[in-house]
């Protein structure tokens, strides 16, 4: 296999070998890729895997490496007619309505697999089509039931949603037309007539490696029945042109497709995704890749498989339809839950025992607040509430765009040291003593204390079922001690070499970060506040308490709430990370929001900042002036004269004329237009 992505051996699966027994006793080659029990107690998703034309499973092993690695079950198989059971005599001997009867037995019979393990409906199951794979994963549920192998309606209901990655619905170049009236007729006078139909290797990838691999595969021929090639080429436009209206309103789904792809057609899967009618669609292109976006070069193909992982995610977290969802191996009717993490994070969820948490004392962050409630709850769809705990300094107005929201707010008292000092820092920072009043939150069992300052990339819900350390309160990252602006308040020792993240790679940073000991640097043994996890406890509220009143360190600490943490709990790096993983980007330096776009686009934090600036853009034409019968559109609806006020008077981000072109060629998608003035 050429492709391969690196994974971190703390999270890489484990792998099942076996054969699956489809609805005529056929036996085919399969492989289960499993997430590790130490890392997800139960599989956040579960995906079966439908491969494309003259092809096999053999070449999805590092798609279900990584999607296991990142909770997602993946079940990988050859389809009937490919791989090694049929090269030698049966090779392509299959057609459509036969690899939908296989698909339903499948699917079937890993929802039973699953529910037996896991519980009823615990694990959401999807289907995960590539190029012939997509055709039929769409036309699973798209084929009218009238026709040949249409699976039954109790059996589609067992599916979550589709990702339809590069169908076959038509060829970017279809053969002549002649063929398409000669195809039928041909397979009646002669059923076993063959013909020529090979892919080119060239036109699946841009990396020579996979290339390579693929012209020495003796899993691969072009050679082929013509009954294996009529059931896509003549039934994949009619899912573009009719059959798609029969697709379910409520299933979700996501096209997947490279604009360059040279062997099926990406306008096809535009025009498909344009006309369906689901609720809930989501069409993704991808500039200048090929037809195999999960074999592209280097890190293209983590981008694209990330993508559709995220999507996964976010929609096995949804609640369930009930009753309605379960299908013949569930037994009773009973509620099929989805999640998205594991089953002790969501027992925490549902009791309500567990949170995020922000301060907010004043306005000046409320720029930040809009965008990173909104980028957690509702672009990546926690399943976690997010408290923002307040003073008596926030004003009504304030409040009342906090809880429009969707935010918790929960009144608190100021947190000062009695010790009193002339340094800047204690007075800059005197309001983030504050922020440790999250420990009293004891109505939950794990709070995640966030600064307002922070842009959610991906889901991150995992932070909610972390195991922590035994012995430890809390758990957080490393303060990045490189003070790159040279601040002059900053402590002396603070330069790059004596960051805890500079000698940090990607992946082994993942699974081997450098260990805190007495004799690590002291730069080391300092964390950063802007993002911990722990665990509620008014004992440790009174030991801070006390530092507070008597610990003369206190008057000496730079930043105070996060020296006092490393104090109480003691024990810019590119290498460390691709941007397809990132999570979460705290805006430690430079606040998006009071940074003037022209001034930061030839700088180092251009891609950084233009992804918080997209955000924002987006949320600003909804709740902005002119924005009309837009707002709300997300949920949420805050008063226009309170965004302007307090959100858009507290920004300082220049014109937003050339703003969009900035935007569009920092996070390769275009910036929708917007026609109002600039905050």
């Amino acid at each position: 296999m050429a492709a391969t992505i690196p994974i971190a051996d703390s999270v890489k699966p484990s792998v099942e070998e076996y054969r699956i027994t489809s609805y005529d006793g056929l036996t085919l080659p399969a492989r289960r890729f499993v997430p590790r029990v130490e890392a997800f107690s139960t599989p956040k998703a579960a995906v079966i895997l439908l491969h494309g034309f003259i092809e096999h499973h053999d070449r999805y092993q590092h798609v279900g490496n990584f999607l296991a690695s990142q909770g997602v079950q993946t079940l990988t198989f050859s389809q009937r007619g490919y791989g090694k059971q049929e090269i030698k005599k049966n090779y392509s001997n299959t057609s459509w309505p036969r690899l939908f009867q296989d698909i339903e037995s499948i699917v079937v019979q890993e929802r039973k697999a699953l529910d037996e393990k896991h519980g009823v409906g615990k694990v959401p199951l999807f289907l995960y089509g590539h190029s012939m794979g997509g055709g039929l994963a769409f036309g699973f549920f798209a084929r009218p039931e009238t026709e040949e192998g249409a699976p039954k309606a109790e059996t589609k209901k067992l599916i979550k949603g589709i990702v339809v990655s590069s169908p076959w619905l038509r060829l970017t170049h279809p053969p002549p037309s002649a063929f398409f009236w000669l195809a039928p007729r041909l397979l009646k006078a002669f059923p076993n007539v063959m013909w020529y139909a090979p892919v080119n290797p060239a036109e699946l990838s841009h990396d020579p490696a996979v290339v390579a691999e693929n012209k020495k595969d003796p899993l691969i021929s072009g050679v082929v029945y013509v009954r294996a090639i009529a059931g896509p080429l003549l039934g994949g436009p009619r899912l573009v042109s009719e059959w798609y209206k029969n697709y379910p309103k409520d299933l979700p789904v996501l096209f997947a497709h490279g604009e360059a792809d040279p062997v099926t057609s990406p306008k096809a899967s535009r025009e498909l995704y344009e006309k369906l009618e689901a609720s809930d669609k989501d069409y993704k292109s991808w500039p200048g890749f090929f037809h195999e976006g999960h074999n592209e070069k280097g890190d293209d193909k983590v981008h694209f498989l990330q993508y559709n992982v995220d999507w996964i995610l976010r929609h096995a977290g949804r609640p369930d339809d009930g009753a309605e969802k379960a299908g013949p191996t569930s037994g009773a009717a009973a509620p099929v839950v989805m999640n998205s993490f594991e089953e002790e994070a969501e027992e925490k969820k549902a009791d309500g025992k567990a949170c995020w948490a922000t301060l907010m004392t004043g306005e000046k962050y409320l720029p930040g607040l809009v965008v990173f409630a909104t980028s957690l709850l509702q672009t990546h769809k926690s399943r976690y509430p997010l408290v923002v705990y307040v003073t008596g300094k926030l004003s009504e107005r304030a409040r009342r765009v906090v809880s429009a929201l969707g935010c918790r707010i929960v009144e608190v008292k100021d947190l000062r040291p009695t010790l009193t000092s002339t340094n800047l820092a204690y007075e800059r920072f005197g309001d983030v003593w504050t922020k440790l009043r999250a420990f009293e939150l004891t109505q939950y069992e794990r709070v995640v204390m966030v600064d307002s300052d922070m842009l959610v990339r991906r889901n991150m819900d995992e932070l909610m079922d972390l195991q922590l350390d035994d012995g430890k309160e809390i758990a957080s990252s490393f303060a990045c001690t490189c003070n790159p602006k040279n601040i002059p308040t900053y402590p002396a020792d603070w330069v790059p070499a004596n960051c805890g993240f500079t000698p940090q790679t990607h992946p082994s940073c993942l699974t081997s970060p450098p260990q805190v000991t007495a004799d690590s640097l002291p730069t080391h043994r300092l964390l950063n506040s802007g993002l911990v996890v722990l665990k509620p406890s008014l004992d440790t509220m009174k030991v801070i308490e006390h530092m507070l009143g008597t610990d003369p360190r206190v008057l000496a600490w730079s930043f105070p709430d996060q020296d006092l943490l490393a104090a109480l709990l003691r024990y810019v790096h590119p290498r460390m990370w691709v941007d397809a993983e990132v999570r979460n980007v705290h805006y430690i330096l430079d606040k998006p929001w009071q940074s003037i776009w022209q001034e930061v686009r030839s700088t180092d934090n251009a891609t950084t900042h233009a992804w918080w600036l997209a955000a924002f853009r987006e949320l600003d034409m909804i709740h902005g002036a002119g924005a009309g019968a837009a707002r709300g559109a997300k949920g949420i609806i805050i008063d226009p004269q309170d965004w302007q006020d307090l959100v858009r008077d507290n920004m300082k981000i220049g014109e937003y004329q050339g703003m969009d072109d900035f935007l569009q060629t920092q996070n390769g998608s275009p910036i929708p237009s917007a026609s109002y003035p600039s905050p």
